[in-house]
């Protein structure tokens, strides 16, 4: 599927939202009496803290069918009780996105802490994310930096992501962590039938919507089989605990995309092809 500049656009127009924390922002709207019932299976998440913003993201999914349009409400709260709450909103998400949405929310104070949620219909209600906005520009003091990588679904069971949450509770609240950095490869484009000594799998990687087969692995092709893979490894719950308590920063790295790419090259079965976009190409 060609992805034009027109395309993105309205892909990004038509799921993410921008918010300011304000007294006129406190009114939440009732959902309308037909809108579906919702579970929201791969958590919440927060990334890209400023001093006054963050950006917030969750997958909204209905139980049932597929929906153009999908109302979400989201809240924002001073305290995890939810007792002072800053914003409240109704967003919408749809099939177009895969039912995701972001949420760019500004109007809050430098370095604190913050609560969120998402609500929707069937009394549905998301795991509350906790997100802190990063120091102001003037502002000296130390920030506690954790990094990841290379998180390939299949080899592990993210057990480094339990020991992280685990420590990090268990430290002083000033040496815990105030914002993770995942320095690429958050999924693997590819997907192995055993380890490399030959051994099975950790866990197995259900077969892609497309994908392609090669002698050694199997990889993705299409819009289809991306959307696949985040939904796939969002559903571990280490890492949406992870996810849930910290921002996270994220650069891309190569099997974001495609293997060992180098812009419009990349890489599979020995060969290097110059594909100008992702193509169907074996």
């Amino acid at each position: 599927m060609l992805i034009t500049r027109r395309r993105l656009l309205e892909a990004i127009s038509g799921s993410t939202f921008f918010l300011s924390v304000a007294p006129a922002a406190l009114a939440l709207p009732v959902l309308p009496e037909d809108a579906p019932a919702l579970a929201f299976p791969q958590g919440v998440a927060s990334g890209d803290p400023q001093p006054h913003a963050v950006m917030l993201w969750t997958r909204a999914q209905p139980e049932s069918g597929d929906h153009e349009r999908v109302p979400v409400q989201l809240q924002v709260s001073a305290d995890e009780a939810f007792d002072d709450i800053l914003l409240q909103a109704e967003l919408a998400t749809g099939a177009h996105s895969d039912y995701t949405l972001r949420a760019h929310v500004d109007g809050l104070a430098p370095d604190r802490w913050y609560f969120y949620r998402f609500l929707g219909a069937g009394d549905a209600v998301s795991r509350t994310g906790r997100t802190r906005t990063a120091p102001a520009p003037d502002q000296a003091r130390p920030v506690n930096l954790a990094f990841g990588s290379c998180q390939s679904y299949e080899n592990a069971l993210y057990g480094s992501w339990a020991r992280m949450i685990a420590d990090d509770k268990a430290a002083p609240e000033e040496e815990q962590i105030d914002v993770v950095l995942h320095m690429g490869d958050f999924i693997y484009e590819r997907s192995w039938p055993q380890l490399r000594d030959g051994s099975p799998q950790t866990r197995v990687l259900p077969p892609f919507p497309d994908g392609r087969q090669t002698d050694k692995n199997r990889y993705a092709v299409s819009l289809a089989d991306y959307r696949f893979l985040y939904r796939t490894y969002l559903e571990d719950p280490h890492l949406q605990e992870a996810r849930a308590r910290w921002p996270f920063v994220c650069p891309w790295d190569d099997h974001v995309f495609s293997n060992d790419t180098f812009q419009s090259f990349s890489s599979y079965g020995g060969r290097h092809v110059l594909v100008a976009r992702r193509t169907l190409w074996a």
